[in-house]
């Protein structure tokens, strides 16, 4: 909820071209990870939603981390 003197009209003004073609969710370990597809070969994390504080804390899931997609191949993870 937002506590604003902006109208609508102004504050969202262009939400609709906004696009999420290139991102999509992988599910992993109770962690969910929306990834955006760079190249060919290569994906980057956005964001992490996750129940445990420690998952926030580590590296290799840290937003801006690139992954090569052969090593999500062999990840049994769940996309939607």
């Amino acid at each position: 909820m937002y506590y604003t003197i902006v109208p609508f009209e102004v504050l969202y003004q262009g939400i609709d071209k906004i696009t999420n073609d290139d991102k999509f969710e992988l599910k992993y370990e109770d962690k969910i990870f929306t990834l955006k597809k760079n190249s060919n070969d290569e994906v980057e994390i956005v964001s992490i939603f996750s129940t445990n504080p420690y998952d926030y804390l580590n590296p290799d899931f840290m937003p801006g981390k690139k992954i090569k997609i052969q090593l999500l191949k062999g990840l049994s993870g769940e996309l939607f």
